[in-house]
């Protein structure tokens, strides 16, 4: 060693640290350390870049689907109010006409009231009218035909029965609540004051012509109207006849106990 002695500080020169520290100065060592840290700050930032472009790439296409769709439902939104403005119209116009229709139900309901009314106030009146007369020719069974008769013909066999004549006092045809349909009243007295009855059955006859040819329907339902009276007998019927009929008229024979054929035959116009 030649008698040389190595001091502490000598040995420390001669490590691998002071060997490199002093191989490169201290400036070299950070501006190698701060391209170092460029470098990996510069890498993130490129890595997060271009993730950041990809996840813009991928939501441009997702937006650019979203858009396809939107405008594919405005579409078909647009199809479905030109639809919906088509079938509002419509509706509009079947509202229209069901007010319309409502409306003339409506008129003629009420005309058929007011017509229903006015028949049977002018059916009642009728009534009313019949039973004054009829109390009035029972207490006198001799008076006069009254002038609601349209026709009163009494056949042959009638002039040889004088002790029990029949005389028919009234014979009224109105019309009923409903078309087509009438009801008669006929009152008959005897012309004599002997306590024999009259007793028999009241037959009914329509007649009208119908296409140039007269036509005849007899008349008894629902039963024969019977005749039995001292003094005197109302009998009411309805009975009904076709609208389309030109000449209509009623006939009422009276057929008593003991004889085939009409003892009295009278017809009535059937009112319009």
């Amino acid at each position: 060693m030649g008698g040389a002695r190595l001091t502490r500080r000598a040995l420390l020169r001669m490590s691998f640290p002071h060997v490199v520290v002093n191989t490169y100065s201290r400036n070299m060592l950070v501006w190698r350390a701060a391209a170092l840290a460029v470098f990996f700050i510069g890498g993130y930032f490129i890595a997060a870049m271009q993730y950041r472009s990809v996840s813009i790439a991928a939501m441009e296409l997702r937006v650019d689907q979203s858009r396809d769709h939107a405008d594919q439902y405005l579409s078909d939104a647009i199809k479905l109010q030109k639809k919906l403005d088509v079938q509002q119209v419509e509706l509009s116009q079947l509202h229209s006409q069901l007010d319309k229709l409502q409306a003339d139900r409506i008129s003629l309901h009420n005309d058929l009231v007011f017509y229903k009314n006015l028949a049977g106030k002018k059916t009642e009146l009728a009534r009313n009218k019949a039973d004054a007369k009829e109390a009035a020719l029972a207490a006198s069974p001799t008076s006069p035909v009254v002038s609601t008769i349209a026709s009163s013909a009494a056949k042959p066999e009638a002039a040889a029965q004088d002790a029990n004549l029949v005389v028919l006092k009234s014979f009224a045809v109105n019309r009923a609540a409903e078309s087509g349909e009438y009801a008669f009243s006929i009152l008959l007295a005897k012309d004599s004051n002997q306590d024999k009855a009259i007793k028999g059955v009241l037959k009914v006859t329509l007649v009208g012509v119908e296409v140039d040819k007269v036509v005849t329907v007899p008349f008894d339902e629902p039963r024969p109207f019977v005749v039995d009276f001292k003094k005197s007998q109302r009998i009411n019927g309805e009975f009904q006849m076709p609208e389309y009929w030109a000449n209509r008229k009623i006939r009422v024979s009276l057929l008593e106990d003991g004889n085939a054929k009409p003892s009295y035959s009278w017809v009535s116009k059937v009112p319009d």
